[in-house]
């Protein structure tokens, strides 16, 4: 067997860290001084994988951001690649906002039984909190990694983009408080974390930090990212009212003019909070959170892969799509076409789309009564009805030649395309194709079962209970993506808005089924374009041992099993799954259509 990236495979076709006595984090006396004019940060600071790719090393290999001397940083990620030798562990670590990050870890011969258990849990799909320094050698960065965790609730993964932001606007903005705190009673006497509110850069009052996570890091003393006492039971009061309506600036000093807080003070603070726009994300999170949701499906593809919204209307129905041109589109080139699964919608691609060549012709499809496109009922929304819509819209968009790339029914959808429509495509990618079961010797597994038998969904839950047993079905390491109740209410919401639809479409799809288990060998034997089949090793939706069905039947096709891996592999694995893409298009098609091979 062929391996494929770090955690795939495919077949067919000598040192260490002493802690210092004074504590991690703490800052030796007489290390507060400025070096080249610039300030030297001994506090832990939260990065992201971007912001690591943007440290500026000097001529005595010094570590800066933002102006700031870094010493000593944290950051949070999936595990890529595990390489480990006598003496040190290197991590390959991604966190989605930039290249991969390198941590080595030096190992202990004498870790305790703790230290141990954290190191055989850090293996590639995990996602772990990383705390170290930089080291400079061979004209390379790297990370020293003190310690390497598991992150045990993926709320810690927000909490520290939370963290990120708030300490980097500590450190790009001054002085964290306005200035007619500083002075005041108010700041010296109430510090938090250890902060007092008159801290500024360059002030040695502070001993440590208080991030907005809650969490606590230790400081040699120039820095101050922590709220004061009164900003932050300010922004308690607001975030703590459960009012639809939201909280009135009355209701604020209502609750807290008995802790000794005039009005003034606490429209003063408020005003601060929004200026720096911590009000108007904890309002959005805890009464709206439907608008930052909005604005990541509005922007997201955009601001993460380069997508452009478009949409065209065809036979009554109003398609919405995903489209990134090239900046020299060939004439007659292939588009690379991709179709999401059942209830899922084309954001469902953005991170894999993000890590694909930038010389693609990309589009993404809403499917009918999914995601931004319309839905007419009594259509027919049977797979066969589905390729004639889909038909139409290639032909409406002028795509002469497709690379067709589905996921789950995607996957079922761009199957029966390629067999009624062999000449327009130029390549066949499978993710999960749910057809494996109607084959002769084909496996069911308990949620398909349970649909022909009783009509039950899993991928139709009407509570947020059973929004997260559906998380937990479709995706094997449920636990990386573990939503807040607040959130989980969001995307219940939205897909309830849709149920009636995906009701229709379940029941085409059901009454389709005879015909389409008569017909699926059929189907397969007669695709002979290069097709690529990819599985997650734990998929409980379409159980794995059909890729080895498929494979024997379609006559040019090659399999790629991911490790770790689920149902959702687009979400799941995303930088994995381009990886995998991107390596059969590669191979088996030039970007021009002229040079594809013509079934």
């Amino acid at each position: 067997m062929e391996a494929t990236g770090g955690g795939s495979y495919a077949y067919g076709g000598g040192g260490g860290y002493m802690q210092d006595s004074q504590g991690f984090g703490a800052s030796p006396a007489g290390d507060s001084k400025k070096k080249g004019g610039q300030s030297r940060l001994q506090t832990l600071v939260p990065l992201t994988a971007a912001q690591i790719h943007s440290i500026q090393v000097d001529n005595d290999d010094s570590f800066y951001l933002d102006g700031k001397e870094i010493q000593q940083i944290e950051f949070i990620g999936e595990i890529i690649e595990v390489n480990e030798t006598a003496t040190a562990i290197t991590y390959k670590i991604d966190d989605r906002t930039g290249p991969l990050v390198e941590v080595r870890k030096w190992v202990d011969d004498q870790e305790n039984p703790e230290q141990l258990q954290n190191r055989a849990a850090c293996r590639e799909g995990v996602y772990v909190r990383v705390v170290g320094n930089f080291k400079f050698f061979s004209k390379q960065k790297s990370i020293n990694g003190f310690d390497v965790r598991p992150v045990e609730n993926f709320n810690e993964i927000y909490e520290h983009l939370a963290d990120v932001m708030y300490a980097h606007l500590a450190m790009t903005k001054g002085p964290l408080v306005p200035e007619q705190f500083q002075h005041s009673s108010l700041g010296v006497s109430a510090p938090v974390g250890g902060i007092g509110v008159g801290a500024a850069w360059g002030n040695p009052v502070a001993t440590s930090t208080q991030l907005p996570s809650g969490r606590t890091v230790y400081a040699g003393s120039r820095v101050d990212t922590g709220l004061s006492n009164i900003q932050r039971q300010v922004l308690e009061a607001i975030s703590g009212s459960m009012m639809d309506k939201g909280v009135s600036i009355h209701d604020v000093v209502k609750r807290l003019g008995p802790h000794g807080f005039s009005e003034k003070q606490i429209r003063s603070t408020v005003d601060f909070l929004c200026n720096e726009a911590v009000v108007a994300l904890a309002t959005l999170y805890w009464f709206y959170p439907s608008i930052l949701y909005s604005c990541y499906k509005r922007f997201g593809g955009y601001l993460l892969a380069g997508l452009h919204r478009k949409q065209l209307t065809v036979n009554g129905i109003t398609y919405a799509y995903f489209e990134r041109l090239p900046v020299a589109l060939v004439k007659d080139a292939p588009a690379v076409l991709f179709l999401h699964g059942f209830t899922a919608d084309k954001t469902m691609w953005m991170l894999t789309i993000r890590n694909l060549p930038k010389e693609w012709w990309i589009i993404v499809l809403d499917l009918p009564g999914h995601g931004d496109t319309s839905f007419v009922q009594n259509g027919d929304y049977s797979p066969t009805g589905m390729v004639t819509k889909l038909h139409e819209v290639i032909e409406a968009i002028n795509i002469h030649h497709v690379h067709l790339i589905g996921t789950s029914l995607g996957a079922l959808y761009a199957m029966v395309y390629a067999s009624k429509h062999p000449s327009k495509v130029a390549t066949l990618s499978l993710l999960c194709p749910p057809v494996a079961h109607k084959l002769p010797d084909g496996v069911r597994t308990e949620f398909f079962e349970s649909l022909e038998s009783s009509g039950t969904n899993l991928l139709l839950p009407t509570t947020v209970e059973g929004f997260h047993r559906m998380i937990d079905t479709v995706l094997h390491q449920s636990n990386k993506f573990k939503f807040h109740r607040r959130l989980s209410e969001v995307l219940l919401d939205e897909r309830m808005q849709k149920y009636e639809s995906f009701k229709e479409i379940q029941q085409d799809l059901i009454k389709d089924t005879d015909n389409a288990s008569s017909r699926a060998v059929e189907t397969v034997e007669g695709l002979m374009m290069n097709t690529l089949l990819v599985w997650g090793e734990h998929d409980k939706i379409c159980h794995p041992s059909g890729a080895a069905l498929l494979h024997k039947l379609i006559k040019n096709s090659e399999v790629v099993m991911i490790k770790n891996c689920g149902h959702t592999i687009a979400l799941e694995k995303p930088r994995e799954t381009a990886n995998i893409i991107a390596n059969f298009l590669s191979r088996n098609c030039p970007t021009q259509a002229s040079d594809c091979k013509d079934d």
